[in-house]
């Protein structure tokens, strides 16, 4: 079974209100679908979104990366040549992890077809049901809870809270929604890079002082800042996860060998696909860290291998896998079910989803 076709489209998909963070604000999922054609007529799909602020990545150089460096280096290999295939994705060009993880996915889905396998299956594990937390944008102190109540309204139960602005007024976020839910749930605080060394410190030790119930502070300080991160974890009563400063297995061992962090964030837009996103996983395990498995603002296709991850690595400790929530359409065919913070993976073969609506060409 040879890959005879590669082809890349762009999607829009528009939100139901802007998505801000610490680091930029967007009001659509732009992403790119791949579709791997081999000559027997089994396909698989893949997508990617661009983060530039994060991967340094926009959809145009997805398109150009894929087109350019990625796809002629596969045209006409057996797909039963997964890992040949993957190393081939890999060593294509420098960086360019959120468009290597499309063609990776669209590579896993079609060979899970070739093997009339599920793709949870194909990585060790079953279709399970899952539970995702639901992000709630930096804003005003009094529309973040707001926000939160809805979301408590729909079954949430668990909340990362966008912050990423002065200290004062963090601490003025983060406790008015605790607060105004009583303190029942829990809170995960995300600051996006935003503080310095010596703030984080202090804004961990005030919400510890507070009793709130929050299991970590993701990425306080900059993505590159390792022994800034380490003094972070070492000062805090609170653990620290490590989300930007952890893109690939080596970020991970280095972060691991320095003890710098307590947790790890992995996403396929960073690692670039899946096995290495497994190799992450494994390695938390191995230095006694947890993880949680976590998607850029991103389509259902890339939440649905998110999902198989999380499916096949029952050591995974925690889900941020509710982008779909924030999309006024879902232009997917199959893919996991989502009712609220619960996901569930379809039977069948690969991941699930068999087409894709307004696709636009490129």
């Amino acid at each position: 079974m040879l890959i005879h076709n590669i082809e890349v489209y762009r999607i829009e998909v528009p939100l139901h209100k802007p998505f801000r963070t610490a680091l930029r604000t967007v009001d659509a999922c732009h992403d790119i679908v791949v579709k791997v054609q081999c000559d027997d007529g089994i396909f698989g799909l893949g997508s990617a979104a661009p983060t530039p602020a994060i991967t340094g990545e926009s959809q145009e150089s997805m398109i150009r990366a894929i087109k350019d460096f990625i796809a002629p280096s596969l045209m006409g290999l057996d797909l039963s040549h997964r890992v040949l295939i993957q190393d081939l994705i890999k060593s294509s060009l420098p960086g360019n992890s959120s468009a290597k993880a499309a063609i990776d996915m669209a590579i896993y889905d079609a060979w899970c077809k070739l093997h009339k396998i599920s793709l949870p299956a194909a990585l060790g594990g079953d279709c399970r049901k899952l539970t995702t937390d639901i992000t709630i944008c930096l804003d005003t102190p009094e529309t973040m809870l707001t926000d939160t109540l809805e979301a408590i309204s729909k079954g949430f139960e668990s909340f990362k809270l966008k912050v990423g602005g002065a200290l004062e007024e963090d601490l003025e976020r983060i406790s008015k929604v605790v607060l105004g839910t009583d303190n029942k749930f829990e809170y995960r605080v995300d600051a996006n890079q935003a503080w310095s060394v010596d703030d984080s410190i202090l804004i961990c030790a005030k919400l510890a002082d507070l009793g709130f119930n929050i299991p970590f502070v993701e990425q306080p300080v900059k993505s590159r800042d390792f022994e800034g991160l380490k003094k972070v974890s070492k000062s805090s009563p609170l653990r620290i996860l490590a989300d930007e400063s952890c893109f690939s297995y080596r970020d991970a061992l280095t972060l691991a060998q320095m003890d710098a962090c307590d947790l790890f964030n992995v996403k396929l837009m960073k690692t670039g696909g899946i096995d290495e996103a497994l190799r992450i996983i494994d390695l938390a395990t191995e230095y006694g860290k947890e993880c949680m498995i976590s998607s850029m603002l991103e389509s259902k296709l890339g939440i649905t291998c998110a999902a198989a991850i999380a499916c096949a690595r029952p050591s995974i400790n925690y889900l941020d896998l509710d982008a779909s929530h924030m999309q006024r359409i879902d232009p997917f065919i199959g893919g996991v079910n989502i009712s609220g913070p619960n996901i569930e993976f379809p039977n069948g073969f690969g991941h699930g989803i068999s087409d894709v609506a307004n696709l636009l060409t490129t």
